[in-house]
């Protein structure tokens, strides 16, 4: 509940803030960066209070999902993480905007190396509370597999947890790294969670079919 207040106060004086900024503002601000953190994309001024409207947007889907959900009931057993990474995701979320505006009034910022640190902080933040998230159709890893057995969804979720925050980890690590190297190695380490989770997840399947029908 604390949280949830928080967000709201976050979100809302973030609005504020937005408004009263935006007649200071240009009437081009950025809105793309490239690998090497210079400004390639601009947008128009009133795309700043779309931008701000995002964590609004964010907080709407996170307030949605339990409710929506056909296993709502499991929710409520993992309340913790699930407030904590939408706490994370939504912050990174002000922070990036935040970053938009002073880029926008002129004030230089290291972008990339920024953003890359705050990816970073998401994948150690939500991997250690994945493996407390308990079987559902919206929020997690949600492959065929995970879906069709909660044992394979706590088993896929629990050792994906690990690897996801050592990649976190490692993230930080790489984004100190400039040049398509570090790039190279960065995303290397997004990806290979993702897909060994779909991997995992489908073996723990393949051999739970196996052991039910009598194959070893």
């Amino acid at each position: 509940m604390k949280i949830n207040k928080f967000l709201v106060s976050v979100i809302g004086l973030t609005l504020v803030a937005t408004l009263i900024a935006y007649p200071v503002l240009p009437q081009q601000i950025p809105t793309h960066w490239n690998i090497n953190g210079d400004v390639d994309g601009y947008s128009p001024r009133w795309m700043a209070i779309v931008l701000a409207c995002l964590p609004a947007f964010m907080y709407g889907l996170f307030w949605l999902m339990p409710k929506i959900d056909p296993k709502q009931k499991s929710f409520s057993k993992f309340t913790k993480a699930y407030e904590r990474v939408m706490l994370i995701l939504i912050l990174f979320m002000v922070v990036l905007q935040i970053m938009t505006f002073l880029v926008a009034l002129g004030v230089e910022l290291p972008i990339d190396l920024i953003v890359k640190i705050g990816i970073s902080i998401l994948f150690i933040v939500m991997g250690n509370y994945l493996g407390q998230v308990k079987p559902n159709y919206t929020f997690g890893i949600r492959t065929p597999w995970t879906l069709a057995s909660d044992e394979v969804w706590t088993k896929t979720h629990r050792m994906s947890s690990y690897l996801i925050v050592v990649s976190g980890v490692l993230m930080l690590f790489c984004a100190f790294v400039s040049g398509i190297v570090g790039m190279s190695l960065y995303l290397a380490c997004i990806f290979i969670p993702i897909i060994f989770s779909m991997g995992y997840s489908y073996y723990l399947y393949h051999c739970q079919s196996n052991k039910k029908d009598g194959i070893s």
